[in-house]
């Protein structure tokens, strides 16, 4: 490796957040820092897509504060609760954001969550046979809609969003996963 890390400096702690500045030297000996956050969190960061038995994809529209627009993206989650595994962070968040349960939940992927700002790593998942039982249960801070499309429609509606929404990058990945996976068509 040609950078060495040398130390983390702590310059802010919020409730949700760390900003670090990440000290190195390269190979050459030049030292630098690096800017960064850190999630305070248990595990990683969470994301899943639910595929109904009615050959649905379950999507949220969600406003997201840091770029001042609804976004459609997977239901997202941080484990932030001491104790709770990743499958019951992946179960509890759909169930809240959607208001749906599913018979079989499977890893599709994990990776790091956008790797030059933070350390986050997300995993993501496929809830097979996803069925609503109830209505979603949002946090206060929280605006966000189901979205249903079906599997035959999905090209389209990615191509051409409602107004005012982007299409989160993560959902691209998680379609073609879906597709070499066969879980849908």
């Amino acid at each position: 490796m040609k950078i060495k890390i040398i130390k983390d400096e702590l310059v802010h702690e919020g409730k949700f957040l760390k900003t670090i500045h990440r000290h190195f030297k390269t190979q050459s000996g030049k030292k630098g820092t690096w800017e960064m956050v850190q999630r305070k969190v248990f595990h990683r960061i969470i994301g899943v897509i639910g595929i109904t038995e009615n050959k649905e994809i379950i999507l949220v529209k969600i406003f997201r504060i840091p770029v001042k627009s609804f976004i459609i993206e997977p239901v997202m989650g941080l484990t932030d609760k001491k104790g709770e595994s990743e499958i019951k962070t992946v179960k509890r968040e759909l169930l809240e954001e959607t208001g749906y349960v599913a018979k079989k939940f499977i890893r599709l992927t994990v990776g790091p969550h956008n790797g030059g700002l933070s350390g986050s790593e997300t995993a993501l998942y496929c809830a097979l046979g996803a069925k609503k039982i109830q209505e979603p249960k949002l946090e206060i801070s929280e605006d966000i809609s189901v979205v249903k499309i079906p599997f035959s429609k999905i090209s389209r509606f990615l191509a051409h969003p409602p107004k005012g929404c982007q299409i989160d990058i993560k959902v691209f990945g998680l379609l073609y996963l879906l597709k070499s996976k066969s879980f849908i068509e």
